[in-house]
This record gives C-alpha cells, sequence and structure tokens, in this order.
C-alpha cells in the first residue's frame, strides 16, 4: 500500500505564526499519521506530522527532521521527509524538531514484494 501524505508543520490559524518557545511548549501534542505502518521493500510513504499547542489549540511549527534507528532497513529523503522500505525488517523512525528535540516516533514494519 502506498500512502501519499504531507507533511504538515504548519503555521497557525488565521495566518498567525506561533513559534514551539512562544506557545504552550511544555503540553505539546504531536499528531502523526500513520502512527505505526507496514510496507514493502521498495514501497515508500511520507508520513503526516502535526505540532499542537496549548492544549491542542494552536498548531505549531518548526523544522522537522527523521531519523531511524536501522538505516538498512529503511532511507528518509532528508528533503521530503520520504521513508522508502530497503530491506525485510522492523525499525523506529524517530520526529525530531529544531527547537525541542525528539518528540514523536514510529514503527516501520518492512515486508517482502
Amino acid at each position: 500500500m502506498r500512502f501519499a501524505m504531507l507533511v504538515v508543520v504548519a503555521a497557525c490559524v488565521a495566518g498567525c505564526s506561533h513559534h514551539l518557545t512562544e506557545v504552550c511548549p511544555s503540553d505539546l501534542i504531536v499528531v502523526t499519521v500513520p502512527t505505526d505502518t507496514t510496507i514493502s521493500v521498495g514501497q515508500s510513504f511520507i508520513p503526516s506530522i502535526t505540532l499542537l499547542g496549548c492544549h491542542g489549540t494552536q498548531v505549531l511549527h518548526d523544522v522537522i527532521t527523521l531519523l531511524p534507528a536501522d538505516t538498512s532497513v529503511v532511507a528518509v529523503d532528508s528533503a521530503t521527509l520520504r521513508i522508502t522500505a530497503k530491506k525485510i525488517g522492523q525499525t523506529k523512525v524517530f520526529a525530531n524538531t529544531k527547537t525541542l528535540g525528539t518528540v514523536a516516533g514510529l514503527t516501520v514494519i518492512v515486508t517482502a514484494k
């Protein structure tokens, strides 16, 4: 199954712009879609990652990078955040923000074609 997701690290609703340090970073909510997924060797997807502060009322933005625990199982394109399955196995892929460090992770299980 191929996922076509957009990485959402959005500006605030109504055009406001909030950085993580300005708006409620202590109650950060991270919404990751999918949270965990299974794909076949050669398939890829781009997870959607949304950062929310102030009990989920403010969309926050920051630079996000993805880092796989096992780079032999999946590769991450740093420009697009596309995760591509390289070989059969399982790994955790961590979402890191420039401001707060690691904020989320998703498990990727890779199966045969």
